[in-house]
């Protein structure tokens, strides 16, 4: 990618207005990950991508979480709404991302102390890890280099079966994740121009 920029505080403050994309892209960046309080509605499509009105190699993707300690539930779940939001992006097979604030002279995001911080961000991970059989965390950037390649991969057939291309400018890429197809309840799985059976 040309550059990734993390758009939740850095640059729009959770908001992704089109200006501000094209703005990114215009600067020389290939995509945003925009925050969660007013999206741009490309963003909470259902798999993050190629943005609709943006140059096709800028991707976007919509921050889904922010954990902080005071939006934790009294009682004995206290991470109910982070466990459901966590559960919808699975069944929907849709990437998830959560992240957190550092500590910072002025505000503490609601959390006790650095301990209680880091004990409820281990009780969400391994959350994550009994819900999914084997969940892989990437860092934004490479989430970010996997939905564009993803965005540039297409579907052909031709006598021998089903196969996936890539167009010139990602072909021969660093791969981070394999592909897979999903049709009609079964998933095929393989590399750029591997013949799907």
């Amino acid at each position: 990618m040309r550059k990734i920029i993390l758009s939740l505080f850095i640059i729009l403050f959770f908001q992704t207005p089109s200006y501000a994309l094209q703005a990114l892209y215009d600067e020389g960046y290939d995509g945003c990950i925009g925050g969660i309080i007013r999206n741009d509605p490309d963003f909470l499509m259902a798999r993050g991508g190629l943005l609709s009105k943006m140059n096709e190699c800028f991707v976007g993707h919509s921050q889904q979480v922010m954990l902080h300690g005071d939006c934790i539930l009294g009682g004995d779940q206290p991470l109910k709404i982070y466990h459901q939001s966590f559960d919808y992006a699975y069944e929907s097979q849709t990437l998830y991302g959560f992240l957190d604030h550092p500590f910072s002279d002025r505000y503490q995001y609601g959390w006790e102390n650095e301990n209680s911080r880091i004990k409820t961000h281990q009780d969400f991970i391994q959350y994550i890890k009994t819900k999914a059989k084997k969940p892989i965390f990437l860092s934004e950037e490479d989430a970010l280099d996997f939905l564009k390649l993803k965005s540039n991969i297409n579907i052909k057939q031709d006598k021998e079966g089903f196969f996936l291309m890539a167009s010139d400018e990602i072909s021969g890429a660093n791969q981070i994740l394999n592909f897979s197809i999903e049709y009609r309840n079964k998933v095929f799985k393989g590399e750029v121009g591997e013949i799907f059976s």
